[in-house]
């Protein structure tokens, strides 16, 4: 038995398999790989919702890379 006053379950995550039909036949870069590039790519697209793509792209943004909104 363990005992804390706090505990943090760390369940990690994976990357998905892409849902987009085509996409693969263009190419492109998951999340865990953007992470591996030696330089920042000078414009990107981040796609999906929520916190995970959001944190990304304000990443790439801030690290240089073009930011567009719409």
């Amino acid at each position: 038995m363990l005992e804390a006053d706090r505990f943090v379950i760390a369940t990690g995550s994976s990357v998905s398999e892409n849902a987009l039909q085509g996409l693969s036949g263009v190419g492109y870069v998951d999340s865990d790989a953007v992470l591996d590039f030696e330089r920042i790519p000078r414009s990107v697209v981040v796609l999906g919702g929520g916190i995970p793509p959001a944190s990304l792209g304000q990443f790439l943004a801030r690290m240089g890379a073009a930011a567009r909104r719409s």
